[in-house]
This record gives structure tokens, C-alpha cells and sequence, in this order.
């Protein structure tokens, strides 16, 4: 009988193999397995903003229906012609969900029973409440409750939440999590917000609880108000020192990361598609933030500034129909073509063609260091305005005060785009002759301002103009292609789920879907958007 000559050293490796403990072969050694679980913070906190193809696509939509920016072919294609793209409309779920929920969900559930880490807790539990809030209202019934547990529980096809239970516990979360913070525990080394600053931790949640207290207004206006007033009482933002924002780096579009929205804004590294609207324009007329949101460039001249040139030579800037391209051709808008301006720019001879004449994305905002904004103090003030004029008594100023200081904040807080303000006697001449009405038409101009103010956030622009219907006068969606509409004509209300939820967890999609009412429809409205 002939023996296989690889029989005895198999036998010894298995004799040496049962004398190890076989934890070590499964270990890899060059990764840790004990994380500090306050390394999650920055991971998510930057998550929201650091990759600008994602976050192109995920802003088609609303970014192309809510009337700040128009001409970029994928917006304006898609959301400012109200087309279908489920590619777009999945983008956000695909993202959020592996990318950032997964992790803030990890975040709260390894520092829960942890007492020395009870403030990197209450940091998880408020990231975790902005997360979902973006999801929820981009969906509206999503899962929530046992989303982002298949490592802590095995749930693989979690159910999908009413949009309503998933409010309620937003504001159970943010109330207790504001309370939990405690300045004299441990605070995380690496916090990309505050710095681990917990008094402003503490003001950003209850300022998010303002903001998820305000979008009940139609819905549940009794809970609005009373979660409002706790929130105020609980301690809201006080300045701009305050804001809540995420300082990117110096890079390169292609280089990376940068500001995932800023970057969004631009074609190239000099170049971009986008023009401002007519309608954004016209609320800013007068308005020194005009030309820190926009300006006229050449970008075969590295982007030379020329919106001095083209004042003069035109007698204004000019912008772009809204949810219409720079070549015009939609029902009911008016050409955008124009003459070619000859002009010495820079020591050169250039032609200025009619799409260099239009009013684009300022630098300030396209810089990819640029600060990506999470939530403001005079976001907080006009929401403060609104709720005086809705007679809620929440704090002892009136609605015109917390408006004008409001107002301040908001052209002030573009210091952090390194804009060069204007004098505060300028501004306050500016502010001050802005008297507030009262009714309906104070509530326009405040929510007027917030539209303004989220020209860098088109999530929550959308939600506010569903929120409000407001501003009235500045965000219709104008069907300009009617032939190519899929929306009803109408601005849609939400976006449509996923394909591979088909697949993945059909029956608890088959539930969200039956209480849309059977159709997965973009037009149907989220919970609070009545």
C-alpha cells in the first residue's frame, strides 16, 4: 500500500492547531477590536456632506423644484420638470442608510449602558434624531425603530414606521438627550461641531427640537406649540457662536472630500452649470447677501469675477427663469438667450456670451473648504418670529424683534464664508426698516427669510415651503414642459422608495405603501405636510 507523503504533516498541524486558541487566527492585526465608540461622532457628522457625487444626486431632488438654482441638466431634467429618476430618488435611502445610520445607531447603542460615556450617549441619540429626520421627511414612513440593528439584534427587514410615531420619539429624544448632557463628564476628543462643547450641544438639540416642534404646525398644532415652548424654555441657540456647522478642507473637487453641496454647485473645479433663478434673485433684491450667494464669472479666464463689468454694460445681473435651462424652450417662459458682450477683461479681449451673463454660484459657496451648514441660530429666531405671530406667547419678545435679530444672524453668518460683510451700520439700516406685519403676510416674510436662508440646504427649503405653502410668491412649481411632467403638474410631496426594498423587505413595504393609499406616489404627502 503506498502512502500519500502529505498525510503525517497534516496530522501534526491539526495536533498543533488543537493546542491554540483559535480566537487568534480569526483576529486581524492590524485593525482594532476595542474602537473608542466616540470615534462614530465625526463619522457621521461628516457623512452628511463629504462626497459630492452623492450628494449631486441626492439633491436633484428637491434642489430642482424649490427655485433657488435651475439650469443644471439633472436638476432642472428631473426635479424642475418633475421627472421621474428613481436613481435619484433612491439615492438618499442608499446612502443614509449603510453610510450614516448604521453607524449612529451603533453609536447609541455601545454607549447606552456606559455611564462615563453618558454625554457621547446624548451625542449619539441627537445625531441620530438629525439623521432620521432627513429620511423620514424625504419618504415619510420609513424604518426607524429597528433600523440599523442587524449587528446588535439580527433584524435584517425591519418594519417601516408611521411618520407620526417617529416625530413622537423625536421628541421624547431630543428633550431627554438635552437633559442628559452633563459639561462635568467626559466629553469626545474628536466632535466636528462643538468641539465638545456641551452647553452647545445642548442648545443645538433643543434648537432641533424647535425645528421638528415647527414642522407639526398643520398636523398637530397643540403639540407644535407645547414642544416649542419646552424647547425655548429648555434653552435655545444664542448667537451665531452657536451655528452648527461642519468646516471642510482645501481640496480639489477630484482630490476630495470637500463640501459635498458646495462641490455639488460646480461642473468642474472652475466651472458650473447652475444658474440663479429669477425668483430668488427678485427676493434678493437690495439684499447684501445677493452677491454672497451669487456673481458672474468667465471660466476661461479662471473664473474671472466680471459682475461689475456686466452691471454695467447690462444695467443689472441677469438670471434664469426658474426650473427652466439657460436655453429656454419651456411652456411659458421667456428666451434667455442675449446678445455676446465684447469686453476687456483682465488685459484680454473676450466675448461674454449670454450664459456667462447670467448670475452663478458665488465662490464663496463653491469653495470646497466651505462651511456646510447644519443648523443656525436665525433659523431658531424665525421660527420664534412665526411663533409669535401665531399668538403662542413662547418668549416674552415680539415677533418683529426675534425677526429683525433673525435677520442680523443671517446675513452675519456668512462670516464663515469669509464674505466681506458689510458695516454693521449697514446692516442694521438694512434690517431695520423692515417692519413686520401681521397675519398671513408677516408669516410670508418670515418664511420668506427661511427660504433665503436654506439656499445651501434645499432639504430643508422643501420641507418648509410643504410645511407652510410659503413663500407664496417665490416657490411655484411652474410645469414649464408639461409634456414630459410626471408629477401632476404639482411640486412633488415625497420621494418613492427604493427598488431593491422589493427585494429586501417586501411586506413591510407592501404596509407603508397600503397606507399611502396602495400607490407609491410621489405626490402623496408625508404625515405633517397636511
Amino acid at each position: 500500500m503506498k502512502t500519500n507523503k502529505w498525510i503525517y504533516p497534516a496530522i501534526l498541524l491539526l495536533m498543533c492547531i488543537g493546542c491554540t486558541d483559535l480566537t487568534e487566527l480569526n483576529e486581524n492585526p492590524t485593525k482594532s477590536t476595542n474602537m473608542p465608540a466616540e470615534l462614530l461622532i465625526p463619522t457621521v457628522q461628516l457623512a452628511h456632506s463629504q462626497d459630492h457625487q452623492t450628494v449631486h444626486r441626492f439633491m436633484a431632488y428637491p434642489g430642482g423644484f424649490i427655485n433657488h438654482w435651475t439650469a443644471d441638466y439633472g436638476s432642472t431634467e428631473h426635479g424642475g420638470k418633475g421627472k421621474k429618476n428613481i436613481s435619484y430618488m433612491e439615492r438618499m435611502w442608499i446612502h443614509y442608510y449603510p453610510n450614516i445610520v448604521k453607524n449612529v445607531t451603533a453609536l447609541v447603542s455601545l454607549t447606552k449602558e456606559e455611564e462615563e460615556l453618558v454625554n457621547i450617549h446624548a451625542m449619539g441619540r441627537i445625531l441620530q434624531v438629525e439623521t432620521f429626520m432627513k429620511i423620514t421627511d424625504y419618504y415619510g414612513d420609513i424604518p426607524y425603530f429597528e433600523a440599523g440593528k442587524i449587528y446588535q439584534e439580527g433584524i435584517i427587514k425591519p418594519v417601516y414606521d408611521k411618520q407620526e410615531d417617529i416625530y413622537m420619539d423625536f421628541l421624547k429624544e431630543l428633550s431627554e438627550a438635552s437633559a442628559q448632557l452633563d459639561p462635568a463628564r467626559a466629553t469626545p476628543q474628536y466632535d466636528l461641531y462643538y468641539n465638545g462643547d456641551i452647553e452647545k450641544w445642548r442648545r443645538f438639540a433643543n434648537s432641533l427640537w424647535l425645528r421638528v416642534a415647527m414642522r407639526l404646525v398643520k398636523a398637530n398644532p397643540e403639540k407644535a406649540q407645547q414642544e416649542a415652548k419646552a424647547a425655548y424654555q429648555a434653552g435655545l441657540m444664542q448667537s451665531n457662536d452657536d451655528i452648527c456647522f461642519v468646516q471642510h478642507e482645501t481640496s480639489t473637487i477630484d482630490a476630495g472630500p470637500g463640501n459635498g453641496f458646495a462641490n455639488r454647485l460646480l461642473a468642474s473645479p472652475e466651472a458650473s452649470n447652475f444658474r440663479m433663478t429669477d425668483d430668488l434673485k427678485a427676493a434678493l433684491e437690495g439684499d447684501p447677501r445677493l452677491l454672497f450667494i451669487g456673481g458672474c464669472y468667465l471660466n476661461d479666464v479662471k473664473r474671472t469675477n466680471i459682475t461689475d463689468l456686466i452691471y454695467e454694460r447690462l444695467g443689472e445681473l441677469l438670471a434664469v427663469p426658474s426650473q427652466e435651462f439657460l436655453y429656454g424652450g419651456g411652456v411659458g417662459s421667456e428666451t434667455v438667450w442675449a446678445p455676446a458682450i465684447t469686453a476687456d477683461v483682465d488685459g484680454q479681449e473676450v466675448n461674454i456670451t449670454h450664459h456667462y451673463q447670467r448670475i452663478q454660484p458665488s465662490h464663496l459657496i463653491t469653495a470646497s473648504e466651505s462651511a456646510y451648514l447644519h443648523l443656525t441660530y436665525a433659523e431658531t429666531q424665525f421660527f420664534l418670529a412665526e411663533a409669535a405671530v401665531r399668538g403662542w406667547n413662547i418668549s416674552p419678545e415680539s415677533a418683529e424683534t426675534h425677526y429683525k435679530r433673525g435677520l442680523e444672524a443671517a446675513i452675519k453668518q456668512w462670516s464663515l464664508f469669509n464674505a466681506p460683510l458689510p458695516s454693521q451700520e449697514a446692516i442694521s439700516a438694512f434690517v431695520n426698516v423692515r417692519a413686520l406685519d401681521t397675519g398671513t403676510d408677516a408669516l410670508e416674510e418670515i418664511n420668506k427669510q427661511l427660504w433665503i436662508l436654506y439656499v445651501l440646504d434645499p432639504f430643508e427649503a422643501w420641507s418648509n415651503i410643504r410645511r407652510t405653502g410659503m413663500p407664496s410668491e417665490y416657490t411655484t412649481f411652474y410645469n414649464r414642459y408639461p409634456q414630459e411632467n410626471e408629477s401632476d403638474g404639482k411640486m412633488p410631496r415625497r420621494m418613492q422608495y427604493p427598488l431593491e426594498e422589493q427585494v429586501k423587505n417586501a411586506q413591510n413595504l407592501q404596509v407603508a405603501i397600503e397606507r399611502l393609499g396602495g400607490s407609491d406616489d410621489w405626490t402623496k404627502r408625508v404625515w405633517w405636510d397636511k
